[in-house]
């Protein structure tokens, strides 16, 4: 029978063991054709990225990565995993680095109008403007995303208290969802608000722990020009190099993944498609003239590229068809090394790139004593935060915490009534011009 006629008679029957073998072998096969071509792709542009830039930095991981594409079994296994490991906590740290610039980059973004002549616009205009901007949409989902955004920029003026029922209300959402929605959360919020101060050096940008320091410790209140424009010039630096070494990361991952996935579907490949012949001959080109001229090494893979032209996507119609009952057959065939190997292929061809493979997958639910625990060692962590850092630090925090929070407004009157107070109790001219002339070039 073809692929449709057995996942049909999969489901239908509902006798998952029955039709186990040739599920896995078709499934593996094909998962190892849509890797080898992605792994193809992904190769390519990682190579063509680093011809363009130099990254001692990563020289040590891209050599590591390709020693083990000459690689198979076991052992190419286990040192991709520990690689994908090494490259997740980079990646976590970086973020880190990120989430705490961001921080700075809201405060610079309020004090710049201290600095420029500016007149505010007219209040009610405003306010009109911004409630045509919410309420434009009919997808709720899009609106709920304009709403954050518009909080996060509007003049914050909240009392500790009420940010901090905001949160209790945020984390209520989860009574009826499990513990990793709850972790989850917690650590979005963690990260972003800069609570999780564990900051590691990172090889490739010198100075970034010593400025965040200098952040750390500036009067934001009484801040000169002059190191004003010295910080906001620093923060957009050292931001273009995290965004770069994110870009490189992520492309390195993306290739870590690809090769996982075809290691563990090697036993399923057979006979390698055309697709996959045309793939993996352009992965070995690359890869043994890795140091030689770039044009040169991207010349060699016009044929292939040709003949990979679209495939990928008409693979991967089929497999979301055979995705589609792979939890069915987990289910029923826990106890298969085949199946629990395409569940994890599963993870790594998923858009959630720095998955955690070794996350149990059974979901603990979340009592209400587990998520009122949570909320109270959250709630005490700002707490803490807060009396050791500046008003504008805290301020500039809640923004960025309202940005990504659940919507807490039960009405479009609510709404608007937030956006007004915020805008008519700020006496700050330079912060009101600011937050109007951002939040305007939002809504462009």
């Amino acid at each position: 029978m073809n692929e449709r006629e057995l996942i049909h008679e999969m489901k239908k029957k509902k006798k998952y063991k029955e039709y186990k073998q040739q599920y896995t072998e078709r499934f593996g096969a094909l998962y190892y054709d849509y890797a080898s071509i992605q792994l193809a792709f992904s190769y390519y542009t990682l190579f063509e990225i680093l011809s363009e830039k130099e990254c001692p930095w990563m020289k040590e991981r891209i050599e590591h990565f390709n020693s083990i594409l000459h690689e198979e079994g076991e052992k190419a296994v286990k040192e991709l995993n520990d690689l994908r490991d090494e490259v997740m906590k980079t990646m976590d740290n970086i973020t880190l680095y990120t989430d705490i610039l961001s921080i700075y980059e809201h405060i610079m973004n309020r004090v710049e109008y201290r600095y420029k002549e500016c007149s505010v616009p007219n209040i009610e205009s405003s306010i009109a403007d911004i409630q045509k901007f919410l309420f434009s949409d009919k997808d709720m989902v899009v609106t709920n995303d304009k709403i954050k955004t518009i909080i996060s920029e509007l003049p914050l003026r909240m009392t500790k208290q009420r940010f901090f029922d905001i949160l209790t209300e945020s984390l209520s959402i989860y009574k009826e969802s499990d513990e990793a929605g709850v972790n989850g959360f917690l650590y979005m919020v963690r990260t972003i608000a800069g609570l999780k101060d564990s900051l590691q050096p990172i090889e490739g940008i010198e100075g970034i722990e010593a400025f965040i320091d200098t952040l750390k410790c500036a009067d934001y209140s009484n801040i000169s020009e002059e190191d004003f424009e010295q910080f906001t010039s620093q923060i957009t630096k050292y931001g273009d190099d995290l965004t770069d070494m994110v870009n490189l990361y992520m492309q390195l991952q993306e290739c870590i993944n690809h090769y996982y996935t075809m290691l563990l579907c090697k036993p399923f490949a057979g006979k390698l498609s055309h697709s996959s012949e045309n793939a993996v001959h352009m992965v070995t080109h690359i890869l043994e003239n890795f140091d030689g001229a770039f044009d040169t090494v991207l010349d060699g893979c016009n044929e292939d590229l040709e003949a990979l032209e679209g495939k990928q996507e008409s693979i991967m119609e089929r497999v979301m068809d055979y995705e589609a009952a792979l939890n069915d057959v987990l289910a029923e065939c826990s106890d298969d090394s085949a199946v629990n190997a395409l569940y994890t292929c599963s993870k790594l061809v998923s858009s959630s790139m720095f998955i955690d493979l070794e996350e149990a997958d059974e979901s603990t639910p979340a009592t209400a004593e587990y998520i009122n625990n949570a909320t109270a060692d959250l709630i005490a962590d700002f707490d803490s935060f807060f009396t050791e850092h500046t008003r504008v630090v805290n301020r500039a925090v809640m923004s960025q915490v309202l940005g990504v929070v659940p919507v807490f407004f039960n009405s479009t009157e609510e709404i608007m009534e937030y956006v007004r107070y915020s805008l008519t109790h700020c006496n700050d001219t330079s912060e009101l011009c600011a937050c109007l002339d951002l939040i305007n070039g939002i809504m462009v």
